[in-house]
């Protein structure tokens, strides 16, 4: 009598399973469906600083001026140690009160005028010292430095070759175990996109002169691949 049968099989954290199609009772399916995921990492070659200059003053005018002259030496010092203007961009800037919550009600103290911009800092090398030469020139907002690949083509590509293989060689292992051959993928897809995860650190001041070590840029890629069994089956083990 015709039935539908599956077999399921977990191994090593990879799903993977068999599906049986219009098959007789007791035969081994007619084609192997494996899952697999893997991760490539490589060194960063860019990083991206967050740094700005923020600004009080009882005159919102006074303050928005003491800022630009502030921000301006900041670039200045940063394009004379190499970095280009181009790499340099405002991601942010604000005036906002200053709150004297003492008072009831509280009353505007002042105001605060806050520039920060985002540096694309191509030699990892002279991180740190960039970081110092801001905060010499008067940036009292560091807040963040991003590490990531400038062009992730490659390591994405690493990231879904090693997936494959993974997917191959568990299928192999699958179809050997069961006694069947198996035949060249039948269809193969992406379980998910492959995009490189930068590595975003945290700073402050106080360790600016401090040597700062990026880590690695990791990608993911996951896939699922269908083989036909291509040799005779044979009947499963009866209970």
């Amino acid at each position: 009598m015709n039935c539908a049968c599956r077999l399921l099989v977990v191994c090593c954290a990879v799903g993977v399973f068999l599906t049986a199609q219009s098959v007789q009772s007791g035969e081994v399916p007619n084609q192997i469906t494996v899952s697999a995921t893997a991760t490539a990492k490589s060194k960063p070659d860019i990083a991206f600083v967050v740094l700005g200059v923020s600004t009080d003053n009882k005159d919102a005018g006074k303050a928005a001026q003491e800022n630009a002259k502030t921000t301006a030496s900041v670039v200045d010092a940063l394009l004379r140690i190499g970095v280009q203007r181009s790499d340099i961009e405002t991601v942010q800037y604000s005036v906002s009160p200053v709150m004297n919550y003492q008072t009831n009600p509280p009353t505007t103290s002042g105001y605060r005028v806050s520039n920060i911009v985002r540096v694309r800092v191509k030699d990892l090398t002279k991180l740190g010292s960039l970081i110092d030469t801001a905060v010499d020139a008067g940036s009292n907002q560091v807040q963040s430095v991003r590490f990531d690949l400038e062009d992730g083509t490659k390591l994405r590509h690493q990231a879904l070759v090693d997936a494959l293989k993974k997917a191959d060689a568990d299928a192999r292992l699958m179809a050997k175990t069961l006694g069947v051959e198996i035949g060249m993928a039948i269809s193969a897809s992406q379980t998910a996109p492959v995009v490189p995860s930068p590595l975003e650190l945290g700073v402050v001041r106080e360790a600016a002169a401090s040597p700062i070590i990026p880590g690695e840029i990791e990608a993911t890629a996951g896939v699922t691949v269908v083989y036909p069994i291509i040799s005779p089956v044979k009947p499963l083990p009866r209970e």
